[in-house]
C-alpha cells in the first residue's frame, strides 16, 4: 500500500530558520535531478545512480511479465528500485526467492532476478516496489527550479530538529516525535 502524503503545512516558510529547530544540523549542497520544482521545507529522496535529490515519489509501481520456465531476469521500470520494498507473485502465489539486479536491465533499469524460472503462463508473474526516492532523504533548505538537462546542486537538511508543521512532502507515517532519516520532526 502506497505511503501517504501529508501537505497539511500551513504556507510555505519565509526562510530556512523558520523550519530548523535546534542545534546541530547538516546540510550538504546535494546535486538536484534534472525538471524539478522543489520548495523550501519540502521533503526530498535521493536517487544514489544519479546521485541527485528529487521530489518524494511514494506511487507503488507494478510490472506484470510473461513466464516461459526458463527466464529468471525480468526488467523492472525503473533504476534505483528500493529492494526492501519489492514484492513478487508469480503463478498467484507469492515468491521471496529473487535478488535485485541494479541496472542490469534495458536502459540500465534494474532486474528482478528469480531463483527459478516463473512457469509459463501469460501475465503470471507480477512485481509492485518502490523506488529508493519513496524514501525520505532530507528537506529542501533552499527553492529551486531546474530545467530538462540542467542539474545544479542545492542545499539540504539531512540531519537535525525540524518542525513538522512547516514541511511539505511529509510522509504521514511520520508524525511530531519521529524520526525521518537522521531528521527528528517537532
Amino acid at each position: 500500500m502506497p505511503k501517504k502524503i501529508d501537505n497539511t503545512a500551513q504556507a510555505a516558510p519565509a526562510i530556512l530558520a523558520d523550519i530548523l529547530e535546534g542545534d546541530g544540523h547538516r546540510v550538504p549542497t546535494v546535486g538536484v535531478e534534472q525538471s524539478q520544482t522543489l520548495v523550501l521545507g519540502q521533503v526530498v529522496g535521493y536517487l544514489p545512480s544519479v546521485e541527485r535529490v528529487v521530489a518524494l515519489n511514494t506511487t507503488e509501481q507494478s510490472v506484470t511479465r510473461n513466464g516461459d520456465n526458463s527466464t529468471t531476469a525480468f526488467d523492472l521500470g525503473h533504476a534505483d528500485v528500493d529492494v526492501s520494498s519489492v514484492k513478487a507473485e508469480v503463478a498467484g502465489a507469492f515468491d521471496l526467492d529473487f535478488t535485485i539486479s541494479r541496472g542490469t536491465g534495458g536502459g540500465g533499469v534494474d532486474q528482478i532476478v528469480f531463483a527459478t524460472a516463473p512457469p509459463t503462463g501469460a501475465s503470471n508473474t507480477i512485481v509492485k516496489y518502490k523506488q529508493i526516492s519513496s524514501v525520505p532523504y532530507g528537506v529542501m533548505a533552499k527553492a529551486i527550479t531546474t530545467a530538462a538537462s540542467e542539474f545544479p546542486t542545492a542545499p539540504v537538511v539531512v540531519s537535525g530538529g525540524l518542525v513538522r508543521s512547516k514541511l511539505t512532502n511529509v510522509p504521514a507515517d511520520n508524525p511530531v516525535g519521529s524520526f525521518m532519516g537522521q531528521c527528528f520532526l517537532v
